[in-house]
């Protein structure tokens, strides 16, 4: 679409960061590929940790594999929250044994809404790999929107190791 380019030029060079988050928003609208590298771009270099947010859920509706390695490495590196919150509903549109391993780690992150889109995530993958830890999760975490989201991620993930502890809930 031949609004691309001018949003990818306000997304690098706008000066509020208003207008940034608004660029990267629309350009993950768009969901075209050549949107992809100037996200990738202000996801790690943006000031703004509001850009960096917006760009990584913009990210998540570029279905390229090497998005989805971008995104995990930002949930490594990424010291703000509110990033790696975006990082982490974006890494679930993806299905990787990357985007897995990077989810897992999310699991033990310091943010309740980092844990809680981790979880989600991961019921978006539908890896069997992630039954055991978020039945931990759902049996165990004293907050009950995690154990809210690790119940919904787990009928997600349609394991039959997670059917006794879905049952356990209910009694």
């Amino acid at each position: 679409p031949a609004a691309v380019p001018a949003l990818s030029k306000s997304l690098e060079k706008g000066k509020e960061s208003t207008v940034r988050c608004k660029a990267a928003e629309a350009l993950g609208a768009i969901g075209v590929p050549e949107a992809a590298a100037v996200l990738s771009n202000a996801l790690r270099k943006d000031k703004a940790a509001e850009v960096r947010q917006a760009a990584a859920k913009a990210l998540g509706s570029c279905a390229d594999s090497k998005v989805a390695s971008e995104l995990a490495a930002a949930l490594a590196r990424e010291s703000e929250p509110s990033v790696r919150e975006g990082v982490t509903e974006a890494l679930g549109h993806f299905d990787s044994p990357e985007v897995v391993s990077a989810l897992m780690l999310a699991l033990e992150d310091g943010s309740r809404q980092v844990r809680i889109n981790a979880i989600e995530a991961l019921g978006c993958t539908g890896s069997t790999n992630a039954t055991m830890p978020i039945i931990l999760a759902a049996k165990t975490d004293p907050r009950s929107s995690i154990r809210s989201a690790a119940v919904g991620a787990l009928g997600m993930l349609c394991d039959p190791r997670a059917v006794p502890a879905l049952e356990g809930f209910v009694r």
